[in-house]
């Protein structure tokens, strides 16, 4: 079995998606009821996270949860999660449902927001709740995520879990590199 992470921080990380994931999709199901919302996770990874030895649920896990947590009824709702490695998402694979609205797919997450983009673009009434939480920033779309909120930011919500640490490793090793 595959697993991602190994930071100590992550059961932190992955608790804070979970809980503000649940409080959203309680205010969703009042405010938008009835109304179609993708929840995506365009770093889905494996679904689970090895941290110490511990093993952790990732955030398309805790997203899962927080829906049915939030007794969210919404019939319109729909889960798109993806990851660029085929392996991480045959793993998830085997721990999600398997629901009709659950999508799992190949792809870089650059790839992952233009797709996403277009849904948007193709569906006028669709809300989008985005949980950016890369392993890293080296793979961080930033032009795309800047474009896609640029274009519907009336209709996204979104949460960046990007770890500071992980971006100031990335500027030193840029750094080093220059020099």
């Amino acid at each position: 079995m595959m697993f991602q992470g190994a930071s100590i921080h992550t059961p932190r990380k992955e608790l804070e998606i979970g809980g503000i994931t649940k409080m959203r999709l309680q205010q969703f199901k009042n405010i938008y009821a009835g109304r179609e919302i993708v929840c995506a996770d365009v770093f889905c990874g494996t679904g689970r996270n090895d941290v110490l030895g511990e093993i952790v649920d990732g955030s398309p896990l805790r997203i899962l949860d927080a829906y049915h947590r939030s007794e969210n009824m919404n019939p319109r709702f729909k889960f798109w999660f993806s990851d660029i490695l085929p392996d991480a998402c045959a793993a998830l694979r085997t721990l999600v449902p398997n629901w009709p609205n659950l999508s799992i797919r190949t792809m870089a997450a650059a790839d992952a927001l233009n797709f996403l983009g277009n849904y948007l673009y193709k569906h006028p009434s669709t809300l989008l709740f985005l949980v950016l939480d890369p392993n890293g920033p080296k793979e961080f779309p930033k032009k795309e995520s800047i474009q896609l909120l640029n274009e519907f930011s009336k209709r996204i919500d979104i949460v960046p879990y990007i770890s500071a640490t992980a971006i100031n490793r990335c500027i030193g090793a840029r750094k080093k590199s220059t020099s």
